[in-house]
């Protein structure tokens, strides 16, 4: 059996002799080099003569150069026939001028450009993610591979909307492991409110009298800010006038998107083939917002705000299910680290009637109308949305402080002082030392 066995390894160590002796000879195109043999060579094979040839010369010396890109099998035989040399050639593209015109065109940037197989990795490190997407561009261009767009969307109207502004190359056989030192982060503070239609005439703020041509923000508010309105809303306290119906904050990464909703799910039923299938809505206050650092000041925002709430007045009947009273808006602005812009303008109208009657009387026909009283009221509301960019940088856990309680001494309260914890210490020492405690 020990004999089998034995006899059995040294014929798998016969046939695997080849595969373990093979090994990968890396070049770039245009080079050469000398390969030494332990024995006189009487039969040289190249499988890709285009991409690889050799020069013999001599017995035990070959010399191979790379034609162009791609990979090669290298086999030399012996007098007798046997195998003593067996090697796959790789091709590489020579990265030399293409590392001198990346050090031109990026000065301040350390890249390093390696091929693996058919691929060149990059590598390194890099102060934004804005930098990092303009090499891994410059290369794919230079080298000429074929590209590939890589579309960014917002979920707008249930349907996702491209956003041509954040959109990225892909190019194949360039990988980019380039890291960012710090990625950037966006931050967009928003305020959502509704506001009656007579509190822009009663602040003196009139947006359909702002002059201009199509595109202009409306940030032309005369001597108010878009705090300014915020903080009238705010004080005046009346829903009647106005009210905050919602204030999100939220941190996206450059050419990313994040979302906000405030409400919650309506059932829909629909009928297909005899058979119910329940669907559901969201509704409430929904924002879906992405943004992106054009360069070290300016931030291009996508804001699409859409606010609803169920109308019972026009519910279906078949089911007693409300259907959605909605105001939305999509708008693409480039503002300032800082900076703040309006959107307003989404109006609603609603209609009531109330009807007063004296009682017994009222109720005569045709002579009840007399002691009728109808009263019918239009109410106009219109939708604000003040949004506020600013650029942020994470900051370390020793670094956050929580807000605490802290108790008030007697003589604090007495005063009517905050004393700091050395004062109170000392106050302490001396109250002890007269015996109070």
């Amino acid at each position: 059996m020990n004999k089998i066995n034995l006899t059995f390894a040294i014929l798998l160590l016969l046939v695997c002799k080849p595969l373990f002796a093979s090994k990968i000879i890396n070049l770039n195109t245009g080079d050469a080099q000398t390969v030494m043999l332990d024995t006189s060579a009487a039969t040289v094979f190249m499988s890709q003569p285009k991409i690889v040839d050799y020069k013999m010369i001599d017995d035990s010396k070959v010399v191979i150069f790379a034609k162009e890109e791609g990979q090669s099998t290298f086999i030399v035989y012996g007098d007798q026939g046997q195998e003593i040399h067996n090697s796959l050639v790789v091709v590489n593209r020579d990265l030399t001028l293409l590392e001198q015109q990346l050090a031109a065109y990026f000065p301040d940037e350390e890249i390093m450009l390696n091929n693996v197989g058919q691929q060149v990795v990059l590598s390194g490190t890099v102060a934004t993610g804005r930098v990092k997407q303009k090499i891994y561009n410059f290369v794919g261009e230079m080298m000429g591979k074929k590209s590939k767009d890589l579309l960014v969307t917002v979920s707008a109207d249930e349907q996702d909307q491209e956003l041509d502004y954040m959109t990225r190359q892909i190019y194949s056989g360039v990988i980019n492991n380039i890291k960012v030192i710090s990625s950037q982060q966006i931050n967009v503070k928003l305020t959502i409110a509704e506001v009656s239609s007579s509190f822009m005439d009663e602040i003196g703020i009139k947006y359909s009298a702002v002059a201009g041509t199509a595109g202009n923000h409306i940030n032309q508010l005369l001597h108010f800010s878009a705090t300014d309105i915020v903080n009238i809303i705010t004080a005046v306290d009346d829903d009647k006038v106005g009210r905050i119906l919602a204030e999100p904050n939220l941190s996206v990464i450059s050419g990313e998107t994040a979302s906000f909703l405030v409400g919650g799910e309506l059932p829909i039923v629909t009928y297909i083939d005899n058979t119910a299938n329940v669907m559901f809505k969201e509704y409430g206050i929904k924002l879906d917002v992405a943004a992106q650092v054009i360069d070290e000041n300016n931030i291009r925002v996508t804001l699409i705000p859409e606010v609803s709430s169920l109308d019972t007045t026009n519910a279906a009947s078949n089911f007693n299910l409300p259907s959605l009273k909605t105001r939305k808006a999509k708008t693409t602005v480039e503002l300032q680290n800082g900076q703040s812009f309006v959107l307003a303008g989404l109006l609603t109208s609603e209609n009531s009637e109330s009807v007063t009657k004296v009682p017994l009387l009222g109720d005569i026909p045709i002579l009840g109308a007399l002691f009728t009283y109808t009263k019918s009221k239009r109410t106009t509301t219109e939708l604000i949305i003040v949004a506020t960019v600013n650029l942020v940088s994470p900051i370390s856990t020793e670094s956050v402080v929580l807000p605490s309680m802290q108790k008030v001494t007697m003589l604090e309260r007495i005063l009517r002082v905050n004393l700091s914890d050395n004062d109170r210490e000392q106050i302490g020492e001396i109250t002890a030392t007269m015996g109070f405690k």
